[in-house]
């Protein structure tokens, strides 16, 4: 059962508010900058202030190593206010329902609405999750023979609002909700234990600011441009949180053409949490963004840093090829990370390119790190 709604009201309201605004095409981008009358005149004109509109629906089919072979159906309804220029990002709601071979369920609802003047950026993600998984214990160093297999159900709800200063640079605030509950653990294992924070399950609810800066070009599979991230939470009982700890993100990635055809893609990633963490909450090394080739949370610390670099070159038609390596490690604390411990990662990957307008790419990667960890990656859009 998901209870985090009525337990959260401060981060319910900032949701509350930031939905309407996604409901609501009309919706002024500055409150207090147009007056009553001329707002109630654009919510009764909103039929003729949209001057395009798409709804698509598809079916899909995707593998990890976390969720094996995967498949569902969504829909993406798209629009934008007239007179706009085509070439700027639509606004877009998007919905998905999958299934996995791992007997996963997994609702998801994306919302990213523009508005009207291009002044502010609402978006998030709503999602529920029945996601068996698995567990090796906290910490940098984990043994292979830790593995035990859990199945929780989790709600989470993501809410960010950012105003739009200048060309790619935003900055606003954040919000986080989580509601985990375990819904079945091994008796005897690490979880059961009792020494795992959180494994008892809980609500993990924050508020913070953000910050983004995003040249990107083109957005999908970008050649040129950088996307600078920055975003610091802080978890508290105030806002209705069971745990009381700070997490900051940083993501920063940079896109370098080498001549004509083949581009360097570079990112580098990091968390840092203080505080009483859950364990859910903790940072994960691997999975099919980072760290290719480690089961995603096969380690898990309070700290978390990452690098990767990938070359994308053309092959033949519409097919590209890739090779990527990176490096990463997970920490109690930040002087507790040392060059011997971080672990790598390397691989090959396929491209072939579906959508050449928007340069969306359907990828496959295999990717390998040490002790044996490998992984086969067969989804849409690159990893990063």
């Amino acid at each position: 059962m998901i209870r985090y709604l009525p337990r959260h009201p401060m981060l319910l309201v900032f949701f509350i508010l930031t939905t309407l605004s996604w409901a609501d095409p009309a919706h002024p981008s500055v409150p207090g900058d147009q007056d009553a009358e001329t707002e109630q005149a654009q919510a009764r004109d909103v039929a003729d202030s949209v001057s395009t509109h798409t709804l698509d629906a598809y079916p899909y089919v995707f593998y990890t190593p976390e969720t094996k072979i995967a498949f569902g159906g969504g829909g993406t309804y798209t629009w934008r206010y007239a007179g706009e220029d085509p070439d700027l990002p639509p606004n877009s709601f998007m919905a998905a329902l999958t299934f996995t071979q791992r007997k996963q369920m997994i609702i998801a609802l994306t919302p990213e609405i523009f508005t009207r003047n291009r002044k502010w950026l609402l978006n998030g993600y709503l999602g529920y999750y029945h996601y068996p998984d698995k567990f090796w214990g906290i910490g940098n160093d984990t043994p292979d023979s830790a593995e035990e297999d859990f199945e929780p159900r989790f709600g989470e709800i993501e809410a960010y609002g950012q105003r739009i200063i200048t060309g790619g640079l935003m900055a606003g605030l954040a919000g986080f909700l989580m509601e985990y509950q375990p819904y079945e653990v091994p008796p005897g294992g690490l979880l059961d234990s009792g020494d795992v924070p959180g494994a008892e399950g809980g609500l993990s609810s924050g508020l913070g600011v953000m910050a983004t800066l995003d040249t990107r070009h083109p957005r999908f599979s970008a050649r040129t441009g950088y996307f600078l991230q920055l975003k610091t939470l802080m978890y508290r009982a105030a806002f209705g949180s069971d745990f009381h700890f700070n997490r900051t993100t940083i993501d920063l990635r940079h896109f370098k053409p080498l001549g004509k055809t083949v581009v360097l893609a570079m990112q580098g990633f990091a968390q840092f949490s203080q505080g009483d963490v859950p364990f859910n909450m903790m940072p994960l090394l691997g999975g099919k963004y980072s760290m290719r080739g480690y089961f995603a949370g096969r380690f898990r610390d309070k700290e978390l840093i990452t690098g990767q670099a990938e070359l994308r070159y053309p092959l033949w038609h519409r097919f590209r090829g890739v090779v990527f390596a990176g490096a990463g490690a997970v920490a109690s604390s930040l002087d507790q990370f040392t060059w011997g411990g971080l672990k790598p990662s390397a691989g090959l990957g396929l491209r072939y390119v579906f959508d050449v307008r928007e340069n969306i790419v359907l990828r496959m990667d295999f990717g390998f790190g040490e002790n044996g960890n490998n992984g086969l990656y067969i989804m849409i859009n690159e990893a990063f």
